[in-house]
């Protein structure tokens, strides 16, 4: 797996389109600039959050429309796609988690939280929708918002806290 990692680094230079923009909103921008660089694992993570729905959104359409399977089985492969998408891009990118050491423990970790999450999200909806008559639409985003805040504070302060035992300690 590693080697597929480097192989698309070196086809993406992520560096460069990185110092490209940076440059541009460092001068163009400057106060957004330093929004995006005091908050850059949050955007990052938002950024991966959407490309993993993208991936959902995308693999769902294809099953579904094109290759004829039942949506509801579609919508599955397509949540298991997207959330191993999703778990990549946040241990390398977001929270640039490099090692594989500790991979089965958080593959863990957030196979369970996806596992809370795919049973949490329709019983929220439900619950807001017939308990509290909210509209189905902001009863969703209220629960996507609620549970991804969630979600990233167990990424950040759990699933893929640095690990320091390696660190010495001065006594």
């Amino acid at each position: 797996m590693p080697w597929l990692i480097n192989r698309c680094m070196t086809v993406f230079n992520y560096n460069i389109l990185k110092q490209t923009i940076g440059g541009y909103l460092k001068i163009n921008l400057p106060r957004f600039f330093w929004l995006l660089n005091r908050h850059k694992t949050g955007v990052k993570y938002v950024f991966s959050g959407s490309m993993s729905a993208l991936v959902n959104l995308f693999v769902l359409f294809v099953l579904t429309d094109i290759f004829g399977v039942w949506y509801l089985i579609s919508s599955i492969v397509a949540f298991v796609i997207s959330h191993a998408a999703g778990f990549l891009m946040q241990k390398f990118w977001t929270f640039r988690e490099r090692g594989w050491k500790r991979i089965e423990k958080q593959t863990a970790i957030y196979v369970a939280m996806g596992t809370a999450e795919f049973i949490l999200t329709p019983v929220l909806i439900y619950t807001l929708v017939e308990k509290f008559h909210v509209w189905y639409l902001p009863a969703s985003v209220i629960v996507m918002g609620s549970l991804a805040i969630i979600n990233y504070s167990i990424n950040k302060f759990i699933t893929f806290k640095k690990d320091t035992s390696h660190e010495s300690v001065n006594v």
